[in-house]
C-alpha cells in the first residue's frame, strides 16, 4: 500500500496566527493538526497534543499567543513515493504522529498515525486473510 492512498489533505495556517485562530481552524475542519507556513516552506507543525501540552498545561492565553511561538519542529516530511510501512517505521523511530507526506520538496498531503494503521489493518486483511476465507468458501464468492 501506498502513502498515496493513505494520506489526506494538508492544512496549513499563517505563522502570525494566533493559539484560539489554529484551534478554531481544527474544530471546524475536524482535524487534529495544521502545518505552520505554506506548501513550498513549511515551518512546523501545530496539533491538538500541542495545545495540551504547551498552552492549556502552562496556563498561555491562546487568543494572544502566536502559532510560530509554540509549534513543533522541525518538520519531518515523508516522500510521496516511499510505501506506507516506511512511514510507519519512520513515525515510529522519531515517535511522532503526524507526518507531512511531500513530493519534488512541495507539501501533498498529511498522513496520521490512526490513517496508518487503518491502511495497513485494511491491507493485511485484503493480502492474507481474505484469500484464505475465499480458499475455505470457494462457493460463496
Amino acid at each position: 500500500m501506498t502513502i498515496k492512498e493513505a494520506m489526506h489533505k494538508a492544512t496549513f495556517v499563517e505563522k502570525t496566527a494566533t493559539i484560539k485562530e489554529v484551534a478554531e481552524v481544527m474544530d471546524r475542519k475536524n482535524i487534529g493538526s495544521v502545518i505552520v507556513g505554506t506548501k513550498n516552506e513549511p515551518l512546523g507543525l501545530f496539533s491538538e497534543r500541542d495545545i495540551v501540552k504547551k498552552i492549556v498545561s502552562k496556563g498561555i492565553i491562546a487568543k494572544t499567543a502566536k502559532v510560530k511561538d509554540h509549534m513543533s519542529k522541525p518538520i519531518h516530511t515523508i516522500s510521496l513515493n516511499k510505501r506506507l510501512v516506511d512511514a510507519m517505521n519512520f513515525m515510529t523511530e522519531k515517535k511522532i504522529r503526524r507526518l507531512p507526506v511531500e513530493n519534488n520538496g512541495v507539501i501533498v498531503g498529511m498522513l496520521s498515525i490512526r490513517s496508518v494503521s487503518q491502511n495497513m489493518k485494511y491491507s493485511y486483511m485484503r493480502s492474507r486473510v481474505l484469500p484464505s476465507f475465499r480458499e475455505k468458501m470457494p462457493g460463496f464468492w
